[in-house]
């Protein structure tokens, strides 16, 4: 999570200042950079992006449980904590 906030506010501040204060060693941050994204954060970011569609179609009032719902019914298999826990973050 630090270095996903550095990367993603790199052009607003310095990022020697942003690994010191969040004390991390730039060698280790663009290290993190350079890795390859795995397969749990692969899974993530692709349930993220269909719930935010299901979320947008029923105009923001579906839930984590109806949204999970709608996923099964659409055949894309995700447990009820995993989409509320996704859903947190958005």
């Amino acid at each position: 999570m630090k270095s996903a906030h550095i990367r993603d506010h790199r052009g607003e501040f310095d990022v020697g200042a942003m690994c010191e204060v969040f004390d991390v060693t730039p060698a280790g941050f663009y290290a993190w950079l350079k890795r390859p994204e795995g397969p749990r954060a692969a899974r993530a970011r692709e349930l993220t992006e269909e719930i935010r569609i299901v979320h947008a179609e029923t105009k923001g009032i579906y839930g984590n449980l109806k949204i999970s719902k709608e996923l099964r019914h659409r055949k894309t298999h995700v447990n009820r904590k995993t989409v509320a826990r996704l859903m947190q973050r958005l």
